[in-house]
């Protein structure tokens, strides 16, 4: 049975574990949370180099095949033998890129948006917001994001009109109902279809059902992540 690592700082990574387990529910997977470094999106280009080969070495001791489920990983990640999140790019001028200072800096470095047609959210806390309440509404049975609305409204609404949304980071997975409020109906971009298009190509199929394992950098933090897990398995499918 093979056996898939996933790598994320915290909890927006189970975004991408639940789909690679709704895909291929045959394999085992080994989640490593990187609890101890997070968040990463305001470290420095040396720092995260030397946090991301670390975790991908731990991820290679637990597992055949490796995937960053984090943007600013996989932007920062120089080992060439693992399978990046990575937002698909888009050209048509009507698209919001929401994503980590770091992410926003190497998106706009590649010119693969266009940087005079595009449009960058600056949300640098967001992600360690999401982390917050999503293990707050953990321990209350429920993964609903409307609290944050009203912090997201003043982050987006003078992008009303944008067409498309690349969410550059995992954790704003959890957000696309609250975002979608705020700026109507748009079409999400977040890099998990071609995750698992590199997966299907290495991945054999076969009778077994897998199971899920968690580890973590600093504490063990195993009971809330099974815990925002099957919420996430029930109210986000």
């Amino acid at each position: 049975m093979t056996k898939i690592g996933v790598y994320d700082s915290g909890v927006g990574g189970l975004t991408t574990l639940r789909i690679l387990e709704r895909k291929f529910p045959f394999c085992d997977f080994y989640y490593l949370a990187d609890n101890k470094n997070m968040p990463f999106g305001s470290k420095d280009e040396a720092e995260l180099k030397e946090i991301v080969s670390k975790a991908v070495k731990k991820l290679k001791a637990h597992s055949e095949i490796q995937v960053l489920a984090c943007n600013t990983a996989s932007n920062f990640c120089e080992q060439k033998d693992v399978i990046k999140l990575s937002p698909p790019t888009t050209d048509d001028g009507k698209t919001l890129i929401m994503a980590t200072p770091q992410t926003q800096r190497r998106l706009k470095e590649s010119g693969a948006y266009g940087e005079s047609r595009y449009s960058f959210a600056n949300t640098c806390e967001l992600a360690s917001l999401v982390e917050v309440y999503v293990s707050v509404g953990a321990r209350k049975n429920c993964l609903n994001m409307k609290e944050l609305t009203p912090y997201l409204a003043s982050k987006l609404f003078e992008f009303k009109g944008v067409q498309k949304i690349v969410l550059g980071c995992s954790h704003y997975l959890y957000l696309k109902n609250e975002i979608s409020r705020i700026l109507g109906a748009v079409e999400y971009l977040d890099g998990n279809g071609s995750v698992v298009s590199a997966l299907e190509k290495c991945v054999e199929k076969s009778e077994n059902s897998g199971k899920v394992e968690f580890d973590f950098t600093a504490d063990d933090e195993s009971a809330k992540y099974q815990k925002i897990y099957a919420l996430l398995k029930t109210t986000r499918e």
